[in-house]
């Protein structure tokens, strides 16, 4: 559906992805960019 981009100001940029599945539900997933590595977050962010 959607990405938005949140710079952190830190040297951290959050991405989060909001996605429709094939069942036709909403997930969102974010993604911690650091240091020139990606991490896929399992807990939500605290801007």
């Amino acid at each position: 559906m959607r990405i938005i981009e949140s710079d952190q100001r830190t040297g951290i940029v959050i991405y989060e992805f909001y996605i429709v599945l094939a069942d036709g539900t909403e997930e969102r997933k974010q993604v911690k960019f650091e240091s020139d590595q990606a991490t896929l977050l399992d807990h939500q962010w605290q801007h």
